[in-house]
């Protein structure tokens, strides 16, 4: 049996673009609108046969920031890669992986990017990661309502009980650093809170964003307490890959989205999906 190959989505036009095209090219009846039709999509595919177009992988979901809807890519993240993407004139092919094979890709060369995922000392050897922070994040310990877990910002009161994580998650240099933990590993975010309702272990760890989107598919997220203090509040990247050299298309890449940062766009993104 062959290796089941990774989803791809291709992004180019914005889907206000592509329901302007629909209008025209179905709705409208008249010799004019059908003129326009034609023009309008003469003008696109030169648009899309001159974009340079980049592979950038993404694992499984990590909702808000994406997660796949009627057969697209959306959240935070998407929306904000596919604005700067635009004014660069970029067209996106998004790949889907395994969370450790898309790190893999990346430092094979295979795709052109990856994101979202925290900055640290190894991704720093083989992506391109200054200034292409996207959106920030905040991490935190979680369990059932009904415990006595206690948590003040000292781990080794965590070490009593069991761990759950996500395999090569970054939690942080001072988490990833601790080496105390009794961890239970999970393959991907889902997959945590599901364990996590089945009682696999006591104490998680994660987004908290993420943690309640799939906590409410599962229909524990009223069970749930996020410990204080948070464990990290960081930014998300998009890395570029250094095997593919891509050094200018980085920097490019992070002044374009230094510009989108201060418009109103870019806070409508965020405040769309709910962010901070």
């Amino acid at each position: 049996m062959g290796r089941k190959q990774a989803k791809t989505y291709p992004f180019f036009f914005t889907k206000v673009q592509r329901a302007i095209l629909l209008k025209h090219c179905i709705m409208k009846k008249t010799i004019l609108s059908f003129g326009l039709c034609v023009s309008v999509c003469f003008w696109f595919t030169i648009a899309w046969c001159a974009a340079e177009e980049i592979t950038v992988g993404v694992s499984t979901g990590y909702p808000p920031y994406y997660y796949e809807q009627n057969g697209d890519l959306e959240g935070i993240c998407i929306d904000i890669v596919n604005s700067v993407a635009q004014s660069l004139n970029l067209q996106i092919i998004y790949k889907q992986y395994p969370w450790k094979r898309m790190l893999l890709n990346a430092q094979q060369g295979h795709v052109d990017a990856i994101m979202p995922l925290f900055r640290t000392e190894e991704r720093d050897g083989y992506l391109y990661l200054e200034n292409l922070d996207l959106v920030d994040e905040k991490n935190s310990f979680f369990t059932w309502k009904d415990t006595n877990v206690h948590f003040a910002g000292d781990f080794e009161t965590i070490q009593p009980y069991t761990l759950g994580v996500v395999t090569e998650y970054s939690y942080g240099e001072k988490f990833d650093k601790y080496s105390h933990f009794k961890k239970v590993i999970t393959q991907n975010d889902k997959h945590l809170v599901e364990m996590f309702k089945h009682k696999r272990f006591d104490v998680g760890i994660g987004s908290e964003d993420v943690v309640l989107f799939n906590a409410k598919k599962e229909n524990i997220s009223d069970q749930i307490q996020f410990l204080e203090p948070y464990i990290t509040q960081a930014p998300l990247f998009i890395g570029f890959s250094k095997a593919r050299g891509h050094k200018d298309l980085s920097k490019r890449f992070s002044a374009a989205l230094k510009r989108f940062k201060l418009t109103k766009e870019y806070q409508t993104i965020v405040e769309k999906y709910g962010g901070t």
